[in-house]
């Protein structure tokens, strides 16, 4: 998760300070990084375990994609391409302060409970994985990207806080 929130702040500043210059053979890195993602895609929904590497690759190529492909359709000031990689980088690193260390006064009940939540069918990391990149393409609903990254981050930190509470 450290590359993706590094990624964020460094898009973010640059965006901020340089004004990203696509060029025409941007489409074609487009579609390279979105073949690596769903590579990230397909990996992550072999395994068996939960892996922090994948995901973190996985997210960071997604803004990535996000960042090419949406900045054709919006005006070249405009301020989401700030904003949206601020956003993920607080709260990549929030997630990643707050809830690094299992709580010592978490009870079984509530284990029991966040363990079936994570065996849930829905909350599946390639089933969230899988609606981010579908959320890519829905440039009308701009807000269902940042919400699903988000659901991606809780998602792989709730199961990272359950991995290290059950060992």
């Amino acid at each position: 998760m450290y590359f993706f929130i590094v990624l964020n702040i460094v898009l973010c500043v640059f965006e901020q300070q340089a004004r990203l210059i696509i060029a025409p053979i941007a489409i074609e890195i487009c579609y390279f990084v979105l073949f690596l993602a769903l590579l990230c895609l397909v990996i992550v929904s072999i395994k068996k375990e939960e892996s922090v590497l994948w995901s973190d690759v996985f997210s960071s190529l997604v803004i990535i994609v996000w960042l090419i492909y949406w900045r054709s359709l919006f005006k070249d000031d405009s301020i989401i391409f700030f904003f949206f990689p601020l956003y993920f980088f607080s709260m990549g690193a929030l997630i990643e302060l707050f809830f690094s260390a299992p709580s010592k006064h978490t009870d079984v009940d509530t284990l029991r409970y966040m363990a079936s939540i994570k065996n849930s069918i829905l909350f599946k990391p390639w089933i969230i994985m899988l609606g981010v990149l579908i959320s890519l393409s829905l440039d009308d609903n701009y807000l269902l990207f940042p919400v699903l990254m988000t659901l991606l981050l809780i998602r792989l930190k709730f199961s990272i806080y359950l991995n290290s509470v059950s060992c």
